[in-house]
């Protein structure tokens, strides 16, 4: 990669810096209060009613939720700045209250009242009946949201005016009962906004035969097999217990199940013998979360480019964009243009060691940047996505990965 420099282009570079910085510092605000269970129990409504804001609920609830964290991050930004590099750059440009602001108005912005029929009326909920089952180390149940209880919710579009700030939380006004399925005591699978949200547009593009790695409850399984054009559903599922869990608790109130067939089978074998024009679409969903599953994701998309008749789509995919490669190539377009040397901490070795895998085959890479718009173009999604898919297909990468 090489930055031809100019004034434009290095304010440009600078510009979306500063972006970056705050939207980090607000995202991990926001993921942190998000984990800790963040909720407002009873709060002021006649206080919240008297505000004088184009929506007095959101902000006031995001208000009284937020507000002691983000002045406990300012204070430590501008009281310990060598501690907080480089997020405290920020305090050489801005003051305090400004601080504030900005970080409370992307909390907003991100924020959302959910309507609980996004729940309660999902087709998928109205005809599953959950009851507590377990299987070995399985445990199948419901667990419920709190009123203005904070959830992590799925950030589905690239926001050209703010590229990095992607969490993205909501509340409901009323509690909310919903399906779990826990393994070890750890959340697996939940039929919550994340879940929904992240699966739509997969959901919506879905046609043909159609293919899911990953069963967990079957919610994708559901949704595309209630499409009329769809004609059937193939899951490849390698855990024989949550199969089985599924085919006695879900299966039997799906009404088009005749569509569906199962197969045991490890992913990463089925897709080796998997011969082109077998199915129309395919939805990769087999991971947890986001850290485990980029690495499952970056493993099985060689595979995947062997299938050019096959259009295939992957859980979360933003998700590993946003989190790690758009913030390396930020970083490293900083880094070019002033000629410094960034250090982020990242407190994952695995993750680190992905993001320097990344950088090293980055540099390798003929990306030549001579105008803003090559700038904009290097971190908008259409971009990391092919980059991605060469990284990933990299003999390198590919023989010293580890899942």
């Amino acid at each position: 990669m090489d930055i031809k420099p100019s004034e434009q282009i290095k304010k440009h570079i600078q510009n979306l810096w500063n972006k970056y910085l705050l939207a980090e510092i607000t995202n991990d605000i926001m993921l942190n209060e998000i984990s800790s269970g963040l909720y407002v129990e009873n709060p002021d409504m006649q206080w919240i009613e008297s505000l004088n804001k184009q929506n007095p609920l959101k902000y006031g609830i995001v208000s009284i939720g937020f507000s002691d964290t983000v002045d406990d991050a300012i204070e430590n930004l501008y009281n310990y700045p060598e501690e907080f590099l480089p997020y405290s750059e920020l305090t050489n440009l801005i003051g305090p209250e400004e601080m504030y602001e900005k970080i409370m108005s992307g909390i907003i912005s991100q924020t959302e009242i959910c309507d609980e029929k996004n729940i309660t009326d999902n087709p998928y909920n109205k005809h599953i009946h959950i009851y507590k089952k377990i299987k070995n180390a399985l445990l199948l149940k419901t667990h419920e949201t709190l009123p203005f209880e904070f959830f992590q919710s799925y950030n589905n579009s690239f926001n050209t005016e703010n590229p990095f700030l992607h969490i993205k939380t909501g509340f409901f006004k009323e509690k909310i009962s919903y399906p779990v399925l826990l393994e070890n005591n750890k959340v697996w699978m939940s039929i919550v906004m994340s879940e929904i949200l992240s699966m739509q547009k997969e959901i919506e593009k879905a046609h043909g035969n159609v293919i899911t790695y990953g069963l967990g409850l079957g919610y994708y399984t559901f949704m595309v097999s209630e499409k009329e054009n769809v004609d059937t559903v193939t899951v490849v599922e390698m855990n024989e217990e949550v199969i089985r869990l599924f085919k006695e608790q879900m299966l039997p109130y799906f009404p088009n199940k005749d569509k569906i067939r199962i197969i045991k089978e490890d992913a990463f074998t089925y897709i080796k013998s998997q011969e082109d024009n077998m199915y129309n679409f395919a939805f990769a969903d087999f991971w947890k979360g986001v850290e485990d599953g980029v690495f499952l994701y970056l493993k099985l998309l060689p595979s995947t480019q062997k299938l050019k008749n096959t259009e295939f789509d992957f859980w979360i995919e933003r998700c590993f964009m946003e989190y790690y490669f758009r913030p390396v190539l930020i970083k490293m377009l900083y880094e070019k243009a002033f000629k410094k040397n960034i250090n982020i901490y990242e407190p994952s070795k695995s993750i680190q060691k992905l993001k320097k895998d990344f950088e090293h085959f980055i540099k390798k890479q003929n990306i030549i940047i001579s105008s803003e718009k090559d700038v904009d173009t290097l971190i908008s999604d259409a971009k990391i996505k092919k980059i991605i898919y060469k990284f990933a297909a990299s003999i390198n990468y590919r023989h010293e990965f580890k899942s």
